[in-house]
């Protein structure tokens, strides 16, 4: 905003390398007609040709920000505010949990009845993170437009204190992947991302590649179409393969082991050595967590599926952030077969796609064993047949095929 006030901005230049500062260029304080030049000559060179009109994928709509409570940023948003500031606080010397407007607050919850209290707690904590979204939301998605602005250039324009203005080349246009968080998910909503090379490390990539806000999964679809310029919607033309049910299984193993064995043993001890009542919280919260764990793995079980459309490898996963990708078959380097002790007894592979954008490896999780190799050599051909043995899964725990230079 500084920069702004003067009528100055930065330029950055990133290529495929650009990983961790690397293969990157950042010009400081260049003036706003500049900075647009610039880009253009540098766009121009890199992709001669005559320009086309400007083709509009997405424009924001202010209705959009009904999504805003739906994200990270409710109750997340409220625990790094009071992080920031409990370390603000402590760096001065104050000890933030003996003032006394935090001892009175404590004094006030703990004289009055916890099932009053707590949501009311909880309630007043989910007002103050729904505002600091919708904060969040105005300032990064202010005048917010998607657009190719030529016939190979997608520019996404955003901003309300830092504006940003992020030109994505076709050729380095990869994929495009569909978030749907769970809560964003019950609400009807879904977020867009670019798989781009030049997007700079893990992080960067997630943070400049975004297309779209929280918005509508209807317009998350439509922006899906028009990035990877497809004349109909490929998450919803195509059904997706399932995988096998030794996938739930596993899903539900894992939320036994990690979530209900240890609240239940901690309130088993808690209630053999201090108080009796909570041996009944015990088999209470075992009831209530296998339910939760149970609908959670079977969630994440059915959301489990990849195909191949056309030039793009389909692939879905999650229950927590439901990621719907699209990628580009081309655009893979490497294959990598990834399996443990338990996935092998169950007969599952993890496949995953090396690429140069984006977050770098993109797995098929929790394949049949039987279904990993033919699904990287119909994707791919040339890259794995020199490889190929009587059984090339299942001899090895680990191993990866490279793409020919």
């Amino acid at each position: 905003m500084p920069q702004r006030l003067l009528g100055l901005t930065a330029v950055r230049i990133g290529t495929t390398c650009s990983g961790e500062g690397h293969g990157a260029v950042t010009l400081e304080a260049v003036t706003v007609p500049e900075a647009h030049r610039l880009r253009a000559t540098l766009l121009e060179h890199a992709r001669p040709g005559d320009a086309a009109g400007d083709t509009v994928l997405s424009r924001i709509d202010w209705r959009w920000l009904r999504y805003a409570p739906f994200t990270f940023w409710v109750f997340g948003g409220v625990g790094v505010v009071a992080g920031t500031a409990y370390r603000v606080l402590d760096g001065m010397g104050i000890d933030p949990w003996r003032t006394a407007v935090v001892q009175d607050a404590f004094a006030a919850f703990g004289d009055r009845a916890w099932w009053l209290t707590a949501p009311m707690a909880l309630a007043a904590v989910a007002a103050l993170g729904s505002l600091g979204a919708l904060a969040v939301y105005l300032e990064n998605w202010w005048r917010y437009s998607a657009a190719w602005t030529d016939a190979d250039t997608l520019t996404v324009r955003r901003g309300l204190l830092t504006t940003r203005s992020v030109a994505l080349e076709r050729d380095r246009l990869h994929g495009v992947l569909l978030r749907e968080p769970l809560l964003l998910r019950a609400a009807g909503g879904a977020s867009v991302a670019a798989v781009a090379g030049g997007l700079g490390d893990k992080e960067e990539a997630h943070r400049r590649g975004a297309l779209l806000p929280p918005a509508p999964r209807d317009e998350a679809l439509r922006v899906v179409a028009g990035a990877l310029r497809t004349p109909s919607r490929p998450l919803d033309a195509v059904p997706l393969t399932p995988h096998p049910r030794a996938a739930l299984r596993r899903r539900v193993v894992r939320g036994v082991l990690f979530a209900v064995l240890p609240g239940t043993v901690a309130l088993l001890a808690a209630g053999l050595l201090l108080a009796p009542v909570l041996l009944h919280a015990a088999w209470v919260y075992a009831t209530a967590a296998t339910a939760l764990t149970w609908l959670l793995a079977r969630d994440a079980h059915r959301s489990l599926g990849h195909a191949l459309r056309g030039p793009h490898l389909l692939v879905r996963a999650g229950t927590f952030s439901r990621d719907t990708l699209a990628l580009e078959r081309s655009a893979v380097i490497a294959w990598t077969f990834t399996t443990s002790p338990s996935a092998r007894r169950a007969g599952l592979v993890t496949l995953t796609a090396a690429v140069a954008a984006g977050e770098h490896a993109y797995p098929v999780r929790d394949l049949a064993a039987r279904d990993a190799v033919p699904l990287a050599v119909a994707a791919l051909p040339g890259v794995l047949e020199e490889f190929l043995e009587p059984a090339p899964v299942r001899s090895a725990a680990h191993g990866t095929a490279r793409r020919p230079a």
